[in-house]
């Protein structure tokens, strides 16, 4: 049986490296949001025999990944990184892939204060935005009430 390829990334002749696995531990804000989050995942992973060492991204800052995880992700979904796992040794071959394994922190589903993420959410007197969890209702009825004396004056005119 044939498996299906991707058409994206065509598969090459020649020997893989062997794909490696870590679990990462990741605030359940961090789902669906489009800066995404950055997770530590040493260089050097547990495989068959011992230690493998991972091959970096382009992306990559130090030991931190960076992850864009789609809204809805499932708490200990598997989420693969092509191309991030052992290097092949074979001339010619392509690295295995990463698969990491995304535990979400449930406990944590509003960005910390103070992060570029959380201020997004603010206006700059600290008034939470309308709509975001937790807001209080003032901003909104502070605007139509504005909007409701400017319609009344006009009418009165």
């Amino acid at each position: 049986m044939s498996q299906l390829g991707s058409i994206f990334e065509p598969e090459t002749a020649g020997p893989r490296g062997r794909d490696l696995r870590a679990e990462v531990r990741v605030p359940a804000w961090a789902c669906g949001h489009q800066d995404g989050y950055s997770v530590d995942v040493p260089d050097e992973l547990p495989a068959p025999g011992g230690y493998a060492r991972r091959v970096r991204s382009g992306l990559d800052t130090g030991d931190a990944v960076h992850l864009r995880l789609p809204a809805g992700f499932p708490d200990g979904g598997t989420l693969r990184l092509r191309g991030q796992g052992e290097a092949s040794e074979a001339a010619g071959g392509r690295p295995g892939d990463l698969l990491l394994t995304i535990n979400l922190d449930l406990t944590r589903t509003t960005p910390p204060s103070g992060s570029r993420i959380a201020a997004a959410l603010t206006w700059p007197s600290g008034q939470v935005l309308a709509g975001s969890p937790g807001a209080p209702p003032t901003l909104v009825i502070l605007v139509v009430l504005v909007f409701a004396a400017g319609a009344a004056i006009i009418i009165l005119l």
